[in-house]
């Protein structure tokens, strides 16, 4: 407890450091340093297109001539992230999901706010289907939503 830091100040270190895309990103319990997350199964394996990037999809997000600063948390304050041993948290697996299918050729004018709003879509779903806890009754359903705060220019 002594020695954590919150995500607010991780964010606020970085962006000083004044680069043009800050990217914070925390895939963990946003409750008590004590709470365990949850373990669920993995969601569905997606079977890939086997589709090339856009380079200029790429760009646009990590290249984007306005200074960008976002900070993303896997669920909002006082919430669990659902994970799996195996697989990794929920929140990291449909935020790389969500990246790679707004590189596609058949996405245009990419925007971070639509790569997260299909992560927390994603995200919340895959949690409003998981059981936290035993029994697995519906007060026990998961409640994950993940925190994204995306801030545009220098201050």
């Amino acid at each position: 407890m002594e020695n954590s830091l919150s995500m607010d100040d991780i964010f606020t270190a970085i962006k000083s450091k004044g680069a043009r895309l800050n990217l914070v990103l925390s895939d963990c319990c946003n409750a008590l340093v004590t709470s365990t997350n949850p373990l669920a199964d993995p969601p569905a394996a997606k079977k890939g297109f086997g589709m090339s990037w856009s380079t200029q999809n790429c760009r646009d997000l990590f290249l984007n001539a306005t200074p960008t600063s976002i900070l993303a948390t896997a669920a909002e304050p006082g919430q669990l992230a659902t994970s799996n041993k195996k697989f990794g948290g929920f929140f990291s697996y449909f935020f790389r999901s969500s990246v790679e299918s707004h590189f596609s050729f058949f996405k245009n004018k990419v925007r971070w706010e639509d790569v997260f709003e299909e992560t927390k879509k994603q995200t919340k779903y895959k949690a409003d289907h998981t059981y936290c806890s035993k029994p697995y009754v519906p007060a026990n359903i998961c409640n994950q939503y993940p925190y994204v705060d995306i801030r545009y220019g220098r201050f």
